[in-house]
């Protein structure tokens, strides 16, 4: 009942006071030779604005020539500020924008008729495939890739935009990829072909579009209740209401004109042109409040403290017309380009555009770490470990500035084990960037403060931690320098570790022999040397002539010379032959002597005769004693020092006397004085 009186209101109240200005504005003369209507939305929108100025001229008598022109967003501030557009038909969020800034005045608000019903408020869906059972409520939407028309639609993109951020859901910091196909039969299309998990779309979506069925989808949040009265509401909806279309008029226009256009939109709601273009009619303009609200939070409306007033954005590309939510910013324009490529979404040619997160959580300046492949570390945070490096490898790191000042010096400071250290940054490639670089020799952490425009960050100290180095040489090991040496119980040879046992094995035990080798072959030769002294040259002993012998043995004789003026004795030997034949003339002296006198022989002999007499191989005996040829005067046999040692037994036909007795010898250095019996 209470909905029904305030539509009721709404239709009375505006012909009352629009009746009161009918008069004046009979003998009404325009300024201006046409009047200008700029349209945004759908081809039909221009046959009633025909219509319109057609109904005024009958109504009024009035001469008003009029001009339509299509409107974008791109170029709709541009026309107003030129005040090349008298009057706008426009949807709210475009019209909240030129009531704001422009002091647009809305003249009526139309009634849409949508699945036969009148509609002066209309909401927007949120839908996916009907076999997508990981999306079930929007909480499910984070994460996934959101088709929308484009970013200033306000049914396909800003209205769900608002109720992802009710729910706590970022779109432009936690959707995967926001794709924007242009219109919502593409958005559609592309939900159906897999481009997209999530579509936006305006309440009545599927009456609007071609080749898909409701019953292929399922909308999340839906609310078939009015969301703000709680009332029945005819259609399915996932957000809040929002007024339908409206007719604005600018500043400029002269009330009669404005007037004369209230009062016959009032008059004629039931004419056959408005039924051809969708619309049951048009009500006193509705509120804007809602409108200006959606736009604040979304970020598309702020207050400008210049102005005095709120102000939209203003955007030809799609990423002027990013905004981030309140404590985030906007990453750089390349960052942005190139964020879908590398989250592996990549954007359809013929879509408007594609964005994926380009809005970070972040302090107006952040510090990060930057990877070799061009991806940014956790933001530094004060007094905590911001970034890891490796002894004398450098790491590069990255200040961001995301108020894009453009100015400042950047200033940092290391704080390292041999002192302080400070550089200047340098500006990076990426707007609003500086990059600087950091490497330290020794292990630890490394205090880290940082200055821009000579004011403290507000992350700043914050600390590196210098690991210990890897060394990529087997056997080697980083010092607390950084510095790649051999591991304990190995040495360095030719550029490698080697175990110390194997170099003992390998090096020490051949210098070891060698020098054993070198030591013999000199106590080989100091002994040579030595033995010199007592070595006589021949050439230096002079024999005389003839020849004195002064003894004669078995084995040698003794002759007399002189050396170096010195009377000397030369033993000269006997060659071995020589002694064998001399032993056989010795032994012929007693063959066949028999006697019983001679009991015990001793004999001289050389060891090779000991050697065959041991056979029992018949052998000559020489006698020994007085008697014997070249024997000294004492017994002793000249050269006797050269026979073998031991007690032999004697053949029988040598030592067999006449009596029968048994005649045995004994060999021994020298020769043994007979003995009888």
């Amino acid at each position: 009942m209470r909905r029904r009186l305030g539509m009721l209101i709404s239709w009375i109240a505006p012909i009352c006071w629009l009746s009161f200005s009918a008069s004046i504005a009979a003998q009404f003369v325009p300024s201006k030779p046409y009047y200008t209507i700029g349209v945004i939305g759908r081809p039909q929108d221009g046959l009633f604005v025909d219509w319109l100025m057609r109904k005024v001229n009958e109504t009024f008598g009035m001469d008003i020539t009029t001009k339509t022109t299509q409107l974008f967003t791109a170029n709709l501030f541009a026309q107003v500020d030129a005040q090349a557009v008298d009057f706008v038909y426009t949807v709210p969020t475009q019209l909240s924008c030129l009531m704001s800034e422009f002091d647009f005045t809305p003249i009526a608000t139309r009634v849409a008729i949508r699945q036969g019903l009148p509609v002066l408020e209309y909401g927007s869906i949120i839908y996916t495939k009907k076999d997508r059972d990981d999306i079930n409520t929007i909480q499910d939407v984070r994460g996934k890739r959101i088709l929308a028309s484009s970013i200033t639609g306000t049914g396909a993109c800003q209205i769900p935009w608002q109720e992802l951020e009710k729910n706590g859901i970022s779109m432009m910091m936690e959707a995967g990829q926001v794709l924007f196909a242009g219109g919502l039969q593409e958005v559609a299309d592309g939900l159906r072909d897999g481009y997209g998990d999530v579509a936006f779309g305006t309440m009545t979506v599927f009456d609007e579009i071609e080749n898909h069925s409701a019953s292929d989808y399922k909308i999340l949040g839906q609310r078939d209740t009015h969301p703000a009265t709680g009332g029945d509401y005819p259609f399915v909806v996932s957000t809040d209401l929002y007024p339908e279309w409206t007719l604005g008029a600018a500043p400029w226009v002269e009330p009669e004109v404005f007037h004369a256009i209230a009062q016959t939109l009032m008059m004629h709601p039931d004419d056959a042109i408005m039924a051809e273009t969708g619309l049951a009619g048009f009500v006193a303009p509705v509120s804007q409040t809602v409108t200006r609200d959606l736009q604040i939070s979304i970020g598309t409306m702020s207050w400008d403290p210049g102005r005095k007033r709120h102000v939209c954005l203003r955007a030809t590309e799609l990423y002027d017309a990013i905004t981030c939510p309140t404590g985030a910013y906007k990453l750089s324009r390349q960052d942005v380009a190139e964020a879908c490529e590398n989250a592996g979404f990549p954007c359809p040619a013929s879509y408007q555009g594609c964005i994926c997160q380009p809005c970070k959580q972040a302090a107006e300046v952040e510090v990060y770490q930057l990877f070799d492949n061009n991806t940014l570390g956790a933001p530094c945070s004060k007094m905590s470990v911001c970034a890891f490096a490796v002894q004398l490898e450098p790491i590069r790191m990255q200040v961001t500035d995301y108020a894009f000042r453009g100015t400042g010096e950047l200033e940092v400071t290391f704080h390292k084990r041999k002192g302080p250290q400070t550089i200047m940054g340098k500006r990076g490639e990426k707007e609003g960037t500086f990059i600087f670089t950091f490497s330290d020799q020794f292990e630890g952490n490394v205090l880290v403060e940082i200055a821009y425009g000579n004011q403290q960050l507000l992350s700043s100290p914050f600390f590196i931690t210098v690991d210990m180095r890897t060394c990529l040489d087997d056997g080697f090991v980083a010092g607390t320098d950084g510095v790649c040496q051999c591991e304990s119980g190995t040495t360095k040879i030719s550029g490698e570790c080697v175990q110390i046992w194997v170099l003992i094995i390998a090096v020490i035990i051949p210098v070891i022999l060698l020098l054993g080798c070198l030591i013999y072959w000199w106590m080989q030769w100091y002994k040579k040397m030595a033995d010199g002294l007592w070595l006589i040259p021949f050439k230096d002993i002079v024999f005389p002539e003839p020849v004195q012998v002064l003894g004669r043995g078995s084995f040698g004789m003794v002759i007399k010379a002189t050396y170096r003026g010195t009377v000397v004795a030369v033993k000269r030997a006997i060659p071995k032959d020589t002694a064998a034949e001399r032993a056989k003339d010795t032994a012929k002296l007693f063959d066949g002597v028999e006697t019983s006198n001679i009991t015990r022989l001793s004999i001289c002999m050389p060891a090779d005769l000991q050697e065959r007499l041991s056979t029992n191989e018949e052998l000559p005996l020489v006698p020994t004693g007085p008697h014997a040829n070249g024997s000294t005067g004492n017994g002793q046999s000249a050269g006797s020092d050269a026979a073998g040692s031991g007690l032999i037994q004697i053949p029988a036909q040598f030592g067999v006397g006449a009596a029968g007795s048994r005649v045995s010898g004994g060999i021994s250095n020298g020769l043994m004085p007979p003995t009888s019996q």
